[in-house]
């Protein structure tokens, strides 16, 4: 037997040992709990803390980054997605306006390719991601294209390592010595624990014996060799989810999306009705203990049970006619994309880009066609239906960013069809997903790695001046690869002499009986001088067939 050499101790205790003011701090996205810890922990102190992470997503997050203990933020996105609302957060909108918070916003793909190079030692990092992008234009200093030392004469960009100097994640279950199993799927895969020269503070579901972690050897992910810290944390991803697949024996709870819907409520409410939440929830609290005991056993037993059915919550209804068209239009444009071009791999973003993609899925495995559907946290090949759980309960393959991105979207195959939503888009397929003039939006995340790695990239969202602009305010992805926006209006596609999006469908409305005055309708709501296709036609309306579709897959009545 290996003697033991325990690192065990509760949160609190590793977080006042080894978080320092003006350290660079990562934070693994489920490590839940150690947000609240550190911010009961260090309350009205100054801490200047860099945070790195992923996404900033999440009541533990947008909470953490407004809690004054941050003062700038490495990360790739910065929005909430939930059931009650999915978008920008106050919080983040406030600390950018005011300067108080820096942010040095990456792509999703672009931030873990840095953990990357920093885990391996290495200077920097290649991507094919940023490229043409206000990203790098922002990170200048940070970002550099070079020629291919080999010979080939082609440019690749090359971004720089990124080491913390203090990691905290959350794992399925670790040794007293800190060797960690961590389930896939993992986004990031840990890399910023690795790249972590101050080692890692590991959170964990439960601590098992030595035996336990030699019989799931291919389990583990991370070594004791890197670990500082083994703190048990039962439910510690609250209200997140952890499925812990493939785990023995393994503590296992889905997503607490009411609880998420309550902070998203109180988070865009007054300033008394966040304060009220974080009383409830961070600061009332002595410690995780106590949270457990406020969230109760009935609560924690349902999100266990949750986590082993598929689909089982429903989707917010389309709020209007409108969005039912768009997403049955989007629908109909990727079943054509696919049996024109043969891909076989949809790229789904969030919102309507997502339901049109698991529309399109249905039909086209009906005709035959081996179409799969990925996302860029690590989803493959899954049977799309309403409920975060049926993701990970359907999946083929568990996997992580770096190979949905890497090699699944810009692999040697190239045969993925990206499906993205857009803050604004101008008549080139720019996309801006950032910031319009003072207001801050959700980020990249990964659209611009999608919109660079595909061949082929497709947009969906509401016909709008506000959204569709000549010039967009920030380029988040330049528009190469953009070659369809399908909207509630019309569907427009991109003209391969000037590269401008064209008119080349539209749906006719009771109100207007000519193609004129559709256009004319379609050019108030569009910022740029529309310009109709030679062979414009009318789009059909959606055929029972297909609202029975959409509305079964909402789970509406």
């Amino acid at each position: 037997m290996v003697q033991s050499t325990s690192k065990v101790m509760p949160l609190e205790e590793a977080v006042r040992r080894f978080v320092r003011p003006g350290i660079q701090l990562h934070m693994e996205t489920a490590a839940r709990a150690a947000y609240r810890a550190i911010m009961r922990e260090f309350r009205g102190q100054k801490l200047d803390l860099t945070l790195l992470m992923c996404r900033v997503g999440g009541s533990h997050a947008f909470d953490f980054v407004s809690s004054g203990l941050v003062k700038k933020v490495v990360a790739g996105s910065y929005g909430l997605v939930s059931r009650a609302y999915t978008g920008p957060m106050p919080q983040i909108q406030r600390l950018y306006r005011s300067g108080t918070v820096e942010f040095e916003s990456w792509s999703l793909y672009s931030y873990i390719l840095r953990l990357m190079a920093g885990a391996l030692r290495q200077p920097f990092a290649l991507t094919h991601s940023l490229v043409g992008s206000d990203l790098a234009r922002e990170n200048e200093e940070r970002f550099k294209v070079i020629k291919d030392p080999f010979g080939s004469g082609r440019d690749v960009a090359v971004i720089p390592a990124l080491n913390p100097d203090l990691s905290i994640v959350h794992v399925a279950a670790a040794d007293e010595d800190g060797n960690a199993i961590m389930a896939m799927p993992m986004e990031e895969s840990l890399w910023g624990a690795k790249a972590s020269v101050g080692g890692v503070i590991v959170c964990t579901e439960r601590i098992v014996p030595q035996e336990y972690i030699q019989a799931n050897a291919h389990l583990v992910r991370l070594p004791a060799l890197l670990v500082r810290a083994v703190c048990q944390v039962p439910f510690g991803a609250h209200p997140g989810a952890m499925y812990n697949r493939g785990v023995p024996d393994a503590i296992a709870y889905a997503e607490d999306e009411d609880f998420v819907d309550e902070y998203a409520k109180a988070a865009r409410g007054e300033p008394q009705d966040i304060q009220r939440w974080l009383d409830a929830w961070v600061y009332g609290p002595k410690d995780h203990a106590d949270y457990l005991k406020r969230l109760g056993q009935e609560r924690l037993q349902r999100l266990q049970a949750a986590s082993r059915q598929v689909g089982e919550s429903g989707g917010a209804p389309p709020k209007n006619a409108a969005q039912e068209l768009v997403m049955i239009a989007a629908m109909r444009k990727i079943m054509e994309r696919v049996q024109t071009k043969g891909y076989e791999v949809l790229l789904a973003g969030a919102g309507q880009a997502d339901i049109a993609a698991g529309l399109a899925y249905q039909v086209l495995r009906q005709k035959g066609f081996p179409i799969y559907v990925v996302t860029g946290t690590g989803y493959f090949g899954y049977t799309p239906s309403m409920g975060f759980s049926s993701k990970y309960l359907t999946s083929a393959m568990l996997a992580d960013t770096h190979e949905c991105y890497g090699v699944l979207l810009g692999g040697n195959r190239r045969t993925a069809l990206a499906l993205l939503g857009a803050g604004q888009i101008d008549k080139h397929g720019n996309l801006n997903l950032n910031r319009v003039g003072n207001l801050f939006l959700t980020g990249s995340g990964g659209a611009n790695d999608a919109a660079s790695l595909a061949p082929e990239a497709l947009v969906v969202s509401g016909l709008s001046r506000r959204k569709f602009v000549e010039r967009v305010d920030f380029i988040t992805c330049p528009g190469d690869h953009v070659q369809t926006v399908v909207t509630d209006r019309g569907v427009f596609e991109k003209d391969p002499v000037s590269g401008e999006l064209v008119l080349t469908s539209y749906l006719r409305t009771a109100e207007v009986t000519s193609p004129d005055q559709v256009v004319a309708g379609i050019q108030q709501n569009c910022g740029w001088q529309v310009r109709a296709a030679p062979g414009l036609r009318e789009m059909p309306p959606p055929t029972p067939e297909e609202t029975a579709l959409l509305h079964a897959f909402l789970a509406l009545p």
